[in-house]
């Protein structure tokens, strides 16, 4: 490893923490409410248009925002927030960088083998690229806020004045530097695997140094040991048409080898299934989420329900709205970082994961391309964080109406007051509902429900995670050359080789005695 990148991970990891403490003290987003007045065409002459915008009515900081949860007793996504977005990021910094001091050499001295310890710092390297897109929970939670809490109500007289009150989440420095911080630290988990790969392969071709054949395998044994027989034959070489043949064979047990070098054989990594049935049901598992996705990203995920007295005061389709993935995204400012996130990492690196894993378990690959498409699909996978949105989006619409009255709190007391005051007068002269609240006698609540392109996502995440697991497993048993199929198979034929070359060597030895003797 470069003697500079022992100094510069560290460092970034510990700015990288830094960052994180910046967002996580800072104010993520404010509740908006603004006030418009347009004049219709007799006023304009007069008047002009003005808008009015008040002091925040709230401000979410990460502190503030478990805090508030908690007392309205939202616990669950109270718990969710302050674990995965609160505690985990510094967590997986902290573990990232004991990893990456760990001196696998140093083990033996502590009673562990250094093999063991390089693997558990790989296993726990590999680990924390998967789980660190957890920490975005958060950043999914007040997406969703954004898109809960955003509503217009209009007026119009006569005469074409139109007043309006426009009420949004606005995402402030500490959602974008938290946006940030998590992106980073998903880089310098990819930047620690890479060098730790990089040290392993250098450790193993010293050790292969070290072996008496090298690398050359089967072959390069059964090659070394014709020529010890040659060379002890007191009466010369074999004849020219054994050795020919012995040369074929030892070419033949090398062909066997899954190396890099040109000519190496391409294997698809499907062929070391364990059974064809397990074959058909990678491929076609894989197949079937990237259709889920694909579905789930355009059906409706999620509805969000306007009530009380701003939900009567909203048309009926403001009053109700849903929302897919993609028309959530589109919802958002364009090329705003809470948008460019939401596609990136529900989107487009879930569909590419599954391209790729499908891509690694079809297609013929030599061993370094087997290599390199397991990483590009771990790394994927570690960017695929459709899995953390639709936790967050389950946990936020089963306690967002909860919330939100917390969030109002006062605010709506006196008008909540006089709404029960006029429904119950209402009521003892024999008018039902006469504001059309249907019960809901308060001037504004919300409600979440998860709809059938949410289930459809759950199924979609739980088949990818599934099959790429199982692809990249099997890859690797096959370049380790674990029980595959294909490996069992190179090893029956470099065995049965092996005795070929046996019986042409002692066949043309005892050829060349009898001739001797006659």
């Amino acid at each position: 490893m470069a003697a500079w990148a022992r100094v510069a991970v560290p460092l970034a990891i510990l700015g990288n923490a830094a960052l994180f403490v910046s967002s996580n003290t800072s104010v993520g987003a404010s509740v908006l409410v603004r006030l418009a007045y347009r004049p219709g065409a007799a006023a304009s002459k007069t008047l002009t248009p003005e808008t009015l915008t008040p002091p925040p009515v709230f401000s979410f900081t990460l502190a503030n925002s478990v805090r508030d949860m908690w007392r309205a007793g939202v616990y669950p996504l109270a718990a969710l927030i302050g674990v995965f977005s609160g505690g985990w990021p510094y967590l997986k910094l902290f573990l990232m960088l004991i990893a990456w001091v760990a001196n696998p050499g140093a083990g033996p001295r502590f009673g562990f083998d250094a093999a063991r310890v390089e693997t558990l710092r790989g296993d726990a390297l590999s680990a924390l690229d998967a789980l660190g897109k957890w920490s975005l929970v958060d950043a999914f939670v007040m997406i969703l806020f954004r898109a809960a809490f955003a509503f217009r109500l209009e007026a119009a007289d006569e005469d074409g004045n139109r007043v309006a009150i426009d009420a949004e989440v606005r995402p402030e420095y500490g959602f974008q530097s938290f946006l940030l911080a998590t992106v980073l630290s998903l880089a310098l988990g990819h930047v620690a695997s890479a060098w730790h790969r990089e040290d392993r392969e250098r450790a193993e071709e010293a050790r292969q140094a070290t072996t008496p054949f090298g690398d050359e395998g089967v072959g390069g044994a059964i090659e070394d040991r014709g020529a010890r027989r040659a060379a002890s034959d007191a009466d010369g070489a074999l004849p020219s048409s054994d050795m020919t043949r012995a040369s074929n064979e030892t070419t033949r047990v090398s062909s066997y080898r899954d190396s890099d070098s040109d000519g190496a054989p391409r294997v698809a990594t499907r062929h070391s299934a364990a059974s064809r049935a397990e074959d058909v049901a990678v491929a076609g598992g894989l197949i079937f989420a990237a259709g889920l996705l694909v579905i789930g990203a355009h059906a409706d995920a999620i509805r969000f329900d306007f009530e009380g007295a701003a939900g009567a005061a909203l048309s009926p389709t403001r009053a109700s709205r849903t929302f897919s993935l993609v028309a959530l995204a589109w919802a958002l400012p364009p090329a705003s970082s809470a948008a460019l996130v939401l596609v990136a990492f529900t989107v487009a690196a879930p569909l590419a994961r599954v391209a790729v894993a499908l891509a690694l378990w079809l297609a013929p690959t030599t061993k370094r391309e087997r290599r390199l498409a397991r990483v590009a699909e771990e790394t994927l996978g570690a960017w695929s964080a459709l899995d953390a949105c639709v936790l967050s989006a389950v946990a936020a619409a089963l306690q967002i109406g909860r919330f939100a009255a917390f969030i109002v709190g006062d605010g709506c007391a006196f008008v909540d007051a006089r709404l029960r005051q006029a429904a119950a007068f209402g009521a003892a002269r024999g008018m039902d509902d006469p504001f059309g609240l249907r019960g809901d006698d308060t001037c504004f609540d919300v409600a979440a429900t998860p709809t059938g392109g949410c289930w459809v996502l759950v199924l979609a995440v739980i088949i990818a995670e599934v099959a790429a697991r199982r692809v990249r497993a099997t890859a690797r048993r096959l370049d380790e050359g674990g029980g595959a199929r294909r490996n069992r198979e190179a090893r029956k034929n470099a065995r049965r080789a092996e005795r070929e070359v046996e019986e042409l060597l002692g066949g043309a030895t005892g050829e060349e005695t009898r001739s001797d003797a006659l």
